[in-house]
């Protein structure tokens, strides 16, 4: 009899710890394609010279996601602007020569 409840014991553990690792490994993926998703728009970004356009498309692309962007836009002469949204993007992007991008997302684990 006592077999039997340490046999079952253990495969309770085990299928506890798979469960636990699932979920682990499930929020390392949603983490790693975050940070893709921020290593991209980090590199068209950069590559566009800070087009409206692209920046643009940055917000497009994070509102079908449950992530947030925010985009901090840095010029020599003024003060940095942030953008928390599509109509925070200044139309004057000349100036601009450093941007922050910042990509909030939430990590549930299942």
């Amino acid at each position: 009899m006592s077999q039997i409840i340490k046999a079952f014991t253990g495969i309770v553990m085990v299928m506890f710890l798979m469960l636990t690792a699932g979920g682990i490994l499930g929020a390392f993926l949603q983490m790693t394609n975050a940070q893709d998703l921020h290593s991209s728009m980090i590199d068209e970004v950069e590559n566009s010279h800070y087009a409206v356009s692209v920046l643009q498309e940055c917000f497009e692309i994070v509102e079908q996601t449950s992530y947030e962007v925010e985009i901090h836009l840095y010029s020599e002469t003024q003060t940095p602007s942030i953008c928390k949204s599509l109509s925070d993007i200044p139309t004057n992007v000349d100036e601009i020569s450093l941007v922050k991008i910042i990509l909030r997302y939430p990590i549930q684990i299942v």
